[in-house]
């Protein structure tokens, strides 16, 4: 009511610190996009979205195919 129900706030993130956790070895941190904000919520919640390629391989038993099943868990 006093602040005309504004509930989240998006912040640069230069402007706060944000922490790096990232497991390294299995981002592609060049065809990562960089996101500029955070967005605040009304409660203190920091909301730090970053959109990531990860890279992983998986192995494969080809032998029944076409009428396999695989499962490649991350």
């Amino acid at each position: 009511e006093d602040f005309d129900n504004i509930t989240k706030l998006s912040v640069p993130t230069d402007n706060i610190w944000v922490p790096d956790i990232l497991i390294n070895e299995f981002v592609d941190v060049g065809k990562s996009p960089s996101i500029p904000y955070v967005y605040v919520g009304h409660h203190g919640e920091v909301q730090n979205y970053k959109p990531l390629q990860v890279m992983t391989a998986c192995s494969l038993d080809i032998y029944n195919f076409p009428f396999d099943v695989q499962n490649c868990s991350l």
